[in-house]
């Protein structure tokens, strides 16, 4: 049903959101058991951009702190590392996330 609902609507990024939206709730999620849920991607993970510095975060754009513990108060946008690229991410949250990677 969200599928036919989608295919006659422009599809701008309110109108996707709206369909995310609709689209978690005909399969019974929500957003908060999503953020419950989140576990971060060992090979990827989130990157948001906080006062012009990338930091790697544990719990997408939910995060208040940095892996590297600096805190989160001016964020922007979020990405992904690969994204991204290492050479602009914070250093000290590459070497946590190097540390946290190996066994």
């Amino acid at each position: 049903m969200a599928g036919l609902w989608l295919a006659g609507k422009r599809r701008t990024a309110a109108g996707l959101q709206w369909a995310g939206i609709i689209l978690r709730w005909a399969v019974g999620g929500n957003k908060k058991a999503a953020k419950e849920n989140f576990v971060m991607d060992a090979t990827n993970p989130v990157v948001m951009l906080n006062a012009g510095v990338w930091h790697i975060v544990e719990t997408g754009r939910a995060a208040d702190v940095a892996l590297c513990g600096r805190p989160l108060r001016d964020r922007r946008a979020h990405s992904r590392l690969k994204t991204v690229g290492r050479e602009h991410v914070c250093p000290d949250c590459l070497r946590a996330f190097d540390r946290r990677s190996q066994p």
